[in-house]
């Protein structure tokens, strides 16, 4: 496999990871719940972006805290 080729599978993996992960709570920017995929304001899923960086944000919080309480 080509070097670039390796790149973007690992970007490919990374940004389904990331979507995967924010998509376990609701969005607070376009108000998708937990399990469904981000929205443009028409209804539109995102695409370029794997969710909206305020749903991203809120994520990452509750995998820490999540953590936290296993600790």
């Amino acid at each position: 496999m080509r070097s670039w080729e390796a790149r973007r599978k690992h970007a490919s993996e990374a940004w389904l990871e990331e979507r995967n992960s924010a998509e376990r709570v609701d969005c607070p920017a376009c108000g998708a719940p937990a399990g469904s995929t981000c929205t443009h304001p028409d209804g539109v899923p995102l695409g370029a972006s794997p969710a909206h960086s305020e749903r991203i944000t809120a994520a990452d919080k509750a995998a820490k805290k999540t953590k936290e309480n296993q600790e």
